[in-house]
């Protein structure tokens, strides 16, 4: 139930009768900037007048000079709040008071916001995640036809940068022109890519260097290639941090993140930054991708002012941007099912952030009415944490209702107070701690709601119309109702209302906190400043003296913690005052005004009732009534408004009584008369038979003496049987016999003077008869459908109407009903219900309902009369079809250790999947259907089949034994509960989808790093062409599989980062150097790997080796699978020599060739003739000396 508290709100004034006003008058002020100089006032601030008690509130706006007023406002106690955009919001330290009298300037000035100078975006992913393998990085390519490089080629380089890159090999052509044809370029011999991914390309012809360093004018060196952007994006983003690995063709390409490559997660852009040949390397990324949470509401909270400064709601990628200054600044976040997110962010130095949700711990359970049944109008659910340190943000959560399901997303391992609430019935409060495990069932059962009582009592000075007039107030409240103006309104808890605003905020309220709350509600000053718009005479309203008001209470009865009534007792003294006229005094006839707001009946009911005391000697004489008052008795007068909209307004009319008057009245028991003619001299009663009813004349007045001392003689039959007579201010008769009957009071008062007061009893002997219709079989509820069946699917609305059902008093009686059967507070008439199980659902004429539940029902109408009698039962059978589907869920089981629950699975491990905490609105476990699917082709007991599913009813169903064999970071399990359907409607079924985690069994997979400081070159100072063995060890850990399939790659890179070799066969050596052939590295062991390298050329050179088993988890393959170092190789030791006598040979064979050419210029001859053995000998040494010519020709070359 949910009661506002309206009535300490000033509720009585909702719709205020203006009883008058003498002047006009205003609530005024201006608004400007705080510490601006000069003029500075604001314009369109929005300010709101806010009622102290109700929080109801009126709004206008600064105009273009800054200032507002209002006119003519209700009389009360006020805040006044100032809001605009780029502004803090201020608000009235404390309620201030406005009686009308005069008017009350309130300025304000709003601090101004800084500038929105950065943005903040914030990616929202919850922690499912879905493994990806192997996806490829291919950018997009672009093809250039014929571009002329002519004008880019650099002289002092002869490069030429094309206008595109990097570029795509192989697949280029170049041609070169210069205008009398062209010409296609040889690549690798007349050009050159020097650099792909820069676009370098190096001129290697002579003719076309001299042409172009000549001028580029008539000449093309025309390309045409394709290029490829440098930034592609993963087909599903966002990708969860550290999870991803990249390939380089068949290498990891992890040693080279942030320097060949970079990875963007949060959007998953990848760039390629380098050391990367388009069309020639292949790249490629395993990763895991984080489901993203749109919709998630993403708040910047300054929590120094205590206000939002910027708030978002995050679109279908899960991004939101948010406009922002350089401050430190709560982030808060917030989605559905998801637990809240609050964490501290300075906007300063953080442009863009992730915020990971969990999904929400499950507080879940059914509404269920006492004496069974399920409650769903009005549904609504909180849960309060108790930390008393959790931020506002965090405190409150507010549960997702279907039905009579209540389902909370809460934190784990905090303490909360539940409350749920429903129309008609009193909010249950329990404490719920949200561990272990993921999820806790907590039904409520609700009992009916107690009435809240608002009465007012207005006491008259015997002598003074004027002064003192007092207004006592007495508030019987509930411990779900709500007081406007305290923190958390709408939590349906008083206590928790007190315990926030007012406490220590650990959600248990405690003595100090309870009497907090009156001196709380004294300083919201008096309930009625005023009494304009609540009571006046002779149209003249009083003002409350400014010290007179005072609250007592709050009473927790019968204690704080197990409370079922809160009693709270407020008093002022009221006057009039100036410029209100005077109200003489002693005159014979005064005119009384009260106006009350109606009872209300939406959650709960509040009853309103107002008692006026007349002065002494004056009773009400006649009454003008507007609306649905009823009133009781004359002297003080009870004003009882019923339940209706707005407000009722009684005038009544009070007359001196100079010689006293006899008042008689029926006043019990309760619910066996029904007061029928309020008005004196026709006072008329009908009252059940057979019944002790009471009769009283206390309202009789003696303006002289007191009344008590009076003689009272009472004829119950005075028509009829005048020997039935009564004696005594109160008397108790019974009517055995319908009928009308005449009861005579005749009052003799102490001083003689004789009175008396003829009144009129109807006795009711009928029993009244009930009759159901319905909107569904006559929209215009034109059928009676009693006897009949009715057919509906549940959650669907149905309203009845019992206004068909019809009551006598008895046969002949005449006296004409305006309601046959009572539909007012205290009354009720109709009793349904709709379960069949003796529960009176409604008391309502029309009620709206629905089945939350399927089944037959036996629903019920019982109509009660205005003094008790009741009616047979009306019935009508109600078939509700079942058209919902079940509530999937299942938990995962470890039988190896105590059949404990778990959320973390271990590859080769069995483990149990039980769905039997599935629920149905229908059906039991027994009768469900239950379909499993499980990814990554898991063994499984039942067995699954091909596509991974299987499917089983009840216990054979909601079992299955699963084990995965590899591992991973998310085995998306769905199950699919169906249930049998009911009446007429089909079975309906549901999912539920989980990603499961498989972790490694670290016992079934080697685990190797390189052992740190075990890299070593020999030599270490090499040089060109020498052998080089490269040695490292490796270690497997302990308790680990071993390793049998180690895959080890080398690669030497020159000082440009250039690949010059690769090497993949290492030598195999134990840890003391003996020959190791198996290759293999048993668990706690370690080997040393030798490679042999050499280069051709000096400088520096890296070495970078990676290792890992083919049996090794890649998420184990990082950084400890990689061993890097460098060497300098220097020059052969052999080349200066050898140049040294390379010169030598040249300067001989010059002198030679000098001498001979002397011998030529003179005639001689070169070589003298000799035998033929000579001869023979002369040409094995030609053939030495062309040797010799050739080998001179090389080393010119060379």
């Amino acid at each position: 139930m949910l009661a506002t508290l309206l009535v300490l709100a000033g509720g009585l004034a909702a719709s205020p009768y203006w009883i008058a006003r003498a002047q006009t008058t205003q609530i005024y002020g201006a608004v400007r900037q705080c510490n601006a100089t000069g003029p500075s006032f604001l314009t369109n601030v929005a300010v709101s007048l806010i009622d102290a008690h109700s929080a109801q509130s009126i709004t206008t706006s600064t105009d273009s000079a800054g200032v507002y007023n209002f006119t003519n406002p209700s009389t009360g106690s006020y805040i006044l709040r100032f809001v605009l955009g780029e502004y803090y919001t201020r608000q009235s330290a404390a309620p201030f008071r406005y009686d009308g009298s005069i008017s009350l300037r309130v300025d304000a000035c709003l601090d101004k916001m800084p500038s929105r100078i950065t943005t903040l975006t914030v990616l929202v992913v919850n922690t499912l995640s879905t493994a990806h393998f192997g996806e490829g990085l291919s950018p997009a390519r672009f093809t250039i036809t014929r571009e002329n490089g002519a004008g880019a080629f650099n002289s002092s380089t002869n490069i030429v940068t094309v206008a595109h890159q990097p570029v795509v090999h192989p697949g280029s052509v170049v041609r070169w022109s210069t205008g009398s044809g062209d010409r296609l370029l040889s690549d690798g011999r007349e050009y050159n890519w020097t650099n792909l991914f820069t676009g370098q390309m190096l001129i290697g012809d002579p003719g076309i260097i001299a042409s172009l360093t000549a001028g580029s004018t008539d000449k093309w060196l025309n390309v045409s290639y394709q290029w490829s952007a440098t930034t592609t994006t993963v087909a599903f983003p966002p990708v969860v941090p550290g999870s991803y690995i990249v390939w380089k063709n068949t290498t990891s390409w992890m040693p080279e993140e942030n320097v060949s490559w970079k990875l963007d997660p949060n959007k998953g852009v990848f760039t390629f930054l380098g050391n990367f040949i388009f069309g020639t390397d292949n790249a490629s990324i395993s990763y895991s991708s984080a489901g993203v949470v749109s919709g998630a509401t993403v708040n910047l909270f300054n929590a120094t002012r205590s206000q939002v400064v910027a708030s978002g709601r995050t679109d279908g990628t899960g991004f939101v941007t948010l406009s922002i200054w350089g401050a430190p600044l709560e982030l808060q976040v917030q989605a559905d099912q998801y637990q809240p997110v609050a964490l501290t962010v300075d906007t300063t130095t953080v442009n863009s952030t992730r915020v990971v949700l969990s999904t929400g711990f499950q507080v879940f359970g059914h509404a269920i009415r006492s004496g069974g049944g399920f409650v769903s109008a009005g549904l609504v659910g909180f849960l309060y944490n108790m930390n008393p340190a959790a931020s506002l943000f965090r405190k409150v959560l507010s549960a997702k209702v279907q039905s009579s399901l209540y389902i909370f997303y809460a934190e784990p391992g905090q303490t909360y107070q539940m409350v749920i609430d429903a129309d008609g019935y009193r909010a249950g409060t329990v404490t719920v701690v949200t561990s272990p495990g993921t999820s806790r069932e907590v039904d409520m059962t609700l009992t009916p709601s107690l009435k809240e009582e608002y009465r007012t009592n207005v006491t008259y000075d015997d002598t003074d119309w004027n002064t003192p007039l007092t207004v006592a107030r007495k508030f019987t409240l509930r411990p779900d109702s709500t007081i406007p103006g305290l923190l958390l309104p709408g939590i349906r808890s008083v206590a928790l209302q007190i315990d926030y605003t007012l406490g220590d905020k650990n959600g248990i309220l405690t003595g100090p906190e309870a009497a907090a709350l009156g001196t709380w509600l004294e300083s919201r000053l008096a309930d009625y400043v005023t009494t304009s718009g609540f009571l006046g005479t002779n149209g003249v309203p009083y003002n409350s003296t400014a010290t007179s008001y005072v609250v007592s209470g709050p009473n927790f009865q019968p204690n704080l913690l197990t409370a079922t009534a809160i009693f709270i007792n407020t008093t002022a003294t009221y006057r009039v005052v100036a410029p209100n006229p005077t109200i003489p005094n002693g005159k014979d006839t005064y005119y009384v005004n009260v106006t009350v707001p109606n009872d209300t009946n939406t959650t709960g009911y509040q009853d309103h009732v107002v008692v006026v005391n007349l002065p002494r000697g004056y009773e009400m004489v006649s009454k003008k009534v507007t609306g649905s008052i009823t009133t009781t008795g004359w002297t003080a007068v009870t004003v009882d408004p019923g339940q209706a909209p707005g407000t009722s307004e009684i005038d009544m009319t009070v007359r001196r009584s100079r010689n006293g008057t006899a008042l008689a009245m029926v006043t019990g028991p309760a619910g066996k008369y029904h007061t029928y003619d309020s008005d004196a001299d026709n006072w008329t009663a009908i009252v059940a038979a057979n019944a002790n009813i009471s009769f009283s004349a206390s309202q009789s007045t003696d303006p002289v003496g007191n009344i008590n001392d009076a003689n009272f003689t009472w004829k119950f039959k005075n028509t009829t049987d005048p020997a039935q007579i009564r004696w005594g201010i109160d008397s108790v008769f019974n009517y055995t016999q319908s009928g009308r009957y005449t009861v005579n009071l005749t009052l003799v008062q102490a001083g003689g003077n004789a009175t008396y007061r003829d009144i009129y009893v109807y006795v009711d002997d009928t029993s009244p008869v009930a009759v159901i219709k319905d909107n569904k079989t006559s929209p215009a509820f034109g059928v009676n459908v009693n006897g009949t069946t009715l057919e509906v699917n549940q959650d669907d609305p149905v309203r009845f109407d019992g206004f068909g059902s019809s009551d006598i008093v008895f046969n002949g009686a005449n006296i004409n009903w305006d309601i046959k059967v009572p539909d007012v507070e205290g009354n009720r008439g109709y009793e349904w219900d709709y379960q069949g199980d003796g529960i009176v659902d409604s008391s309502s004429v029309k009620p709206p309902t629905a089945w939350p539940k399927p089944g037959t029902f036996n629903m019920t109408l019982v109509v009660v009369d205005w003094v008790g009698h009741k009616s047979v039962p009306a019935k009508l059978t109600v078939i509700v079809n079942d058209t919902k589907g079940p509530s999937p869920n299942f938990v995962m089981l470890d039988p190896a250790h105590d059949w404990v629950v778990v959320t973390g699975l271990t590859e080769g491990k069995e483990y149990v999947f039980n769905a039997s905490s599935s629920t149905d609105n229908y059906d039991s476990s027994e009768n469900l259907t239950y379909g499993w699917h499980f990814p990554g082709a898991p063994t499984t007991t039942p067995v699954i089949d091909g596509n991974g599913n299987f499917t089983g009813r009840g216990a054979q169903g909601w079992n299955i034994t699963v084990s995965w064999a590899v591992f991973n970071v998310s085995y998306n399990v769905t199950l699919n509960v169906t249930d049998t359907g009911f009446g007429s409607a089909k079975p309906n079924s549901a999912n539920r989808t989980v990603s499961v985690a498989v972790s490694v069994d670290q016992s079934k997979h080697p685990d190797l790093q390189v052992v740190p400081g075990s890299l070593r070159f020999n030599p270490s100072q090499p040089t060109e062409g020498q052998a080089i063995n490269v040695s490292f060890e490796i270690l497997n850990l302990e308790n680990r599989a071993n390793a049998s399939g180690v895959k080890i790659t080398l690669y030497a890179r020159d000082s440009a980062g250039a690949l010059v070799a690769t090497y993949g066969d290492p030598q195999w050596l134990t840890d003391a150097w003996a020959s190791a052939p198996d290759k293999v590295i048993t668990a706690g062991e370690k080997v040393r790997l030798i490679f042999t390298v050499s280069f051709a050329s000096q400088g520096n050179k890296t070495i970078q080796v990676y290792f890992n088993d083919t049996a090794e988890p890649y998420t184990w393959v990082d950084a400890q699978n990689r061993v890097t170092g460098t060497v300098f190789v220097s020059l052969a030791s052999w080349v200066i020599p050898a140049y040294f006598v390379a010169v030598i040979a040249i300067i001989a064979l010059v002198a030679i060739g000098y001498r001979m050419w002397s011998r030529y210029k003179a005639g001689e001859p070169l070589f003298p003739r000799r035998e033929k053995k000579e001869k023979k000998k002369l040409k094995g040494e030609e053939e030495e000396e062309e040797a010799e010519a050739e080998d001179k020709r090389g080393k010119k070359r060379l």
